[in-house]
């Protein structure tokens, strides 16, 4: 038997609020590039970073539980077909959701290789998440140049300037994994106060 090519689509935390661009623009983004692409594998990312208003509830969840909702009906869990969604709810900056989703993606694939991720962030994180992806995905696929692609440029203009202080903080922390662990903590720690 051939077994299918892995395909995976990633989706980063965007909050908790449905009202928000969240539930309005860019989960019905992220359904539509998963519909389209059809991929092997769904992972979302994203901690509780609202600890005050949603204790228990990460973006992960919220995302997986609206994307799961909205599948069409031939997609829906339980029929043939339908998509794996995974979950990261440990993560709160973009250097994490890309470490985070490579982890989920390395223990779907059981050591094969994928032939495409495509990752879905806001547009003003694109490029740190893309810097990121490539460092700790790159034993995941053949080419991290052409098998990792981001998905923001369809829905969203991203400030440029907003971008360099992202791709700095996540260059920084694949140089120094150490300080990258101490942020985290610190990231946690503000979002139990939110």
């Amino acid at each position: 038997m051939v077994e299918k090519p892995l395909t995976a689509f990633l989706v980063n935390g965007y909050g908790h609020d449905l009202e928000s661009p969240l539930g309005k623009v860019y989960l019905p983004k992220m359904l539509w590039m998963i519909s389209v692409l059809q991929p092997t594998v769904v992972g979302c990312v994203g901690g509780v970073t609202e600890g005050r208003s949603y204790p228990d509830l990460s973006e992960a969840r919220v995302m997986a539980d609206w994307l799961a909702r909205h599948l069409a009906p031939e997609h829906a869990p339980g029929h043939v077909g339908a998509w794996d969604i995974r979950l990261v709810e440990t993560t709160y900056s973009n250097y994490e959701n890309s470490r985070g989703g490579a982890e989920i993606l390395r223990l779907y694939a059981q050591g094969r290789k994928y032939v495409h991720i495509w990752h879905g962030c806001e547009a003003q994180r694109g490029l740190a998440v893309l810097l990121a992806d490539r460092n700790f995905m790159a034993d995941l696929v053949d080419d991290v140049c052409s098998d990792i692609t981001l998905e923001t440029a369809s829905w969203e203009r991203a400030d440029p300037f907003k971008q360099v202080a992202n791709i700095q903080q996540v260059y920084h922390f694949i140089q120094h994994p150490k300080r990258a662990e101490a942020f985290h903590l610190a990231l946690k720690a503000r979002a139990m106060l939110r």
